[in-house]
């Protein structure tokens, strides 16, 4: 469950209620800072502390104040050692797009991880790394819910993005539920 602070809109007040979660952990534990929250299926925030006096309650970020935080220009700034990706900021059509797209893959995130299900033939959702999910969910959306982005587009920059960061086998398995799932769901 998570609260948002009437005080200050930044910062959620979180509750965990997974029971399987609980049964594991107790609770929020250190090294969970970062950690995605959803909420109903969808990315709402990031863990970003524990509260001492109770396991199960915690603070995070909200998306959209990630969102601001990491493209705040002098941070951005920061990252042009990290990767190339970082080289440049985004001008404001491309921060635009960026928050369109984390934002839309969000509210369809749990459409979006039932289709990666359903053409990961004999994986189990769990074995597929974050990034490869992250590529993925990404690849969807845009083929989904962005008619101005090609669907060619989408999956050739999806398998690009998996042989960069995952290597040449994960490309070729991100490239394959892609082609399966541009098969049976894409309608133009």
């Amino acid at each position: 469950r998570i609260y948002r602070s009437p005080e200050d809109h930044r910062f959620l007040m979180l509750t965990v209620t997974d029971p399987e979660l609980l049964a594991r952990t107790g609770g929020i534990v250190q090294g969970m800072s970062g950690s995605p929250i959803l909420q109903d299926g969808k990315l709402v925030g990031a863990v970003t502390h524990v509260l001492l006096s109770d396991a199960t309650r915690g603070y995070g970020i909200g998306i959209r104040e990630m969102l601001d935080a990491f493209f705040e220009p002098d941070y951005f700034a920061t990252l042009k050692t990290e990767d190339e990706a970082y080289a440049d900021y985004p001008d404001s059509r491309q921060l635009a797009y960026i928050r369109r797209l984390a934002e839309g893959v969000s509210e369809h995130a749990a459409e979006l991880d039932g289709y990666i299900e359903k053409y990961a033939k004999n994986w189990e959702f769990s074995r597929i790394s974050r990034v490869a999910a992250a590529i993925l969910r990404i690849a969807m959306y845009e083929i989904l819910y962005q008619p101005e982005v090609p669907y060619k587009v989408a999956a050739n920059e999806a398998v690009e993005l998996a042989k960069t960061y995952e290597g040449r086998d994960i490309a070729g398995f991100v490239n394959g539920i892609l082609a399966a799932f541009i098969e049976n769901e894409h309608h133009e």
